[in-house]
């Protein structure tokens, strides 16, 4: 398994310094590195955005991708805002394969605070759905459809913001 030092470090009660990137509006992997080499050797971890402001950028799996490839430690945030179950399952199961070991599930940004308001809200999941997609993907070995996951992700899962059923009357 890849060395998780945020995971690491929290179990053996040491102090965490963690960060947050935005991911550029650019699809050059220089730019991802601009903006987080000075973190390297410094942050335990980084917390990569998805979807910031309910805006379009480059996506928080490919930059998290960058960053591992490149020594830095990525915390994945995946928002239930923008993906239906099946590609919030997809990218769980992608982000392993590229060396994703955290997760941050959270509900994110409403898309009408965005520089898109008309865009369509997806939430099919909501934060704890995710959070029991990639526990279940860890511990059960199987989609939720019930199917085997040959190699299954061990994800350290997070959550921020509300991770608990909102109340529609306050979205």
């Amino acid at each position: 398994m890849i060395n998780n030092k945020l995971k690491k470090n929290l179990d053996n009660k040491k102090f965490v310094f963690t960060a947050e990137t935005s991911p550029p509006d650019s699809t050059d992997k220089q730019d991802v590195l601009k903006r987080v080499s000075c973190l390297k050797n410094i942050a335990d971890a980084v917390n990569v955005t998805d979807g910031a402001g309910a805006k379009s950028h480059l996506s928080s799996l490919v930059v998290s991708s960058i960053l591992s490839d490149n020594g830095i430690e990525p915390v994945l945030q995946l928002t239930t805002r923008d993906r239906n179950r099946i590609a919030i399952q997809s990218d769980l199961l992608g982000g392993w394969t590229l060396q994703i070991r955290n997760i941050l599930c959270i509900y994110g940004d409403l898309v009408s605070s965005g520089d898109q308001p008309e865009a369509k809200e997806v939430r099919d999941l909501d934060t704890l759905d995710i959070i029991k997609t990639a526990d279940d993907f860890r511990t059960k070995q199987t989609l939720p459809s019930g199917r085997k996951i040959k190699s299954s992700p061990q994800y350290f899962i997070g959550a921020a913001d509300t991770p608990f059923k909102i109340d529609k009357k306050f979205d």
